[in-house]
């Protein structure tokens, strides 16, 4: 299939203490998208960043990783509104 592309998911939790890698791989999963290659470990790669500033950082490493990969990698991120935050701002 043309234009197949892995994904890297980017997600503000820390590793093995939140749903969120859970929640994004039953996502994917469940939509089964035809222009997925999967890596050789699963359909996804999860980078746990362990909070919103870290994953701000790492952000524009990955996506110029994404970019030099030439269109075969596609870069998502996850962050969420925290419950216990007065405003998403």
């Amino acid at each position: 299939m043309a234009n197949r592309t892995q994904l890297i998911c980017l997600h503000e939790s820390k590793k093995g203490r939140s749903i969120d890698p859970l929640f994004i791989r039953v996502l994917i999963n469940g939509l089964d998208p035809a222009w997925l290659r999967p890596w050789p470990r699963g359909k996804i790669r999860m980078v746990p960043c362990e909070g919103r500033d870290s994953l701000l950082s790492r952000m524009p490493i990955e996506l110029r990783a994404a970019e030099q990969a030439g269109g075969n990698t596609t870069l998502i991120v996850w962050a969420d509104v925290d419950d216990d935050m007065e405003s998403p701002e």
